[in-house]
């Protein structure tokens, strides 16, 4: 990991891409929907409902209501950082003789599953 890495600032500039993703998403998936194919099919919306019209709206719901379909990671995520929860050797900081072995120490989601990660940092002697 470079020495400039940044949890922090990864997380920012998640949390600025996350609108352009909420409307890109919702607005692919409603022109699918509209499809006189697809639209054939479907009685009325129900989730999240005709009072969710605009792009403010879609926003304001997904960040309301919306869930991730991934393990939790970052809570308290590993980084080289003084302001990063965790060290190398899973060593909370500032905290004498804690160390974390979860997902949550994993600094950004994984493209594939936490299973692996999550078990070798749990599993791995420390150093």
């Amino acid at each position: 990991m470079p020495s400039s890495f940044s949890v922090r600032a990864l997380r920012v500039a998640t949390h600025r891409n996350l609108h352009r993703k909420i409307t890109c998403f919702s607005g692919k998936a409603w022109a699918v929907f509209a499809q006189p194919a697809t639209a054939a099919l479907i009685q009325g919306e129900e989730i999240p409902g005709p009072s969710v019209a605009t792009r403010e709206d879609t926003i304001a719901y997904s960040l309301a209501t919306g869930t991730g379909l991934y393990h939790a990671v970052g809570s308290a995520a590993m980084g080289p950082n003084d302001t990063d929860v965790v060290d190398h050797q899973l060593r909370v900081r500032g905290v004498a003789g804690l160390r974390i072995a979860d997902a949550s120490v994993l600094p950004f989601q994984l493209s594939g599953n936490t299973a692996a990660p999550r078990h070798s940092s749990a599993t791995a002697p420390p150093t």
